[in-house]
């Protein structure tokens, strides 16, 4: 089994997936937030005097949390891209220097 196998497309494409999932869950959660908003504020469907503005921070910070860790998706992705950019550039870096020894 070799120690090193790069599929440049195939990364590519999984950070593409990755990119696209943060685009299409971050506003879901947004809207998530706001739905939950409306449902506890006083006239929603789930009022209660102190329980709602409780249920409310605490989804609040929840849905902050969670948003963050989506968006930690993408340093995933930029890792990613970020390495086969190096291994492109050290191959061709390498390939160069066996092409034309002594320049």
């Amino acid at each position: 089994m070799p120690d090193v196998n790069i599929s440049y497309d195939a990364v590519k494409g999984v950070t593409a997936q990755l990119n696209n999932a943060v685009t299409n869950i971050v506003p879901q959660l947004t809207s998530l937030q706001t739905q939950v908003n409306s449902m506890l504020s006083q006239g929603g469907s789930l009022w209660m005097n102190a329980t709602s503005p409780a249920l409310q921070n605490s989804y609040q910070q929840f849905n902050t949390s969670l948003t963050q860790a989506v968006n930690g998706i993408n340093d995933f992705a930029n890792q990613f891209n970020s390495i086969i950019g190096q291994m492109q550039s050290m191959d061709s870096q390498m390939a160069n220097s066996i092409n034309n020894p002594g320049h």
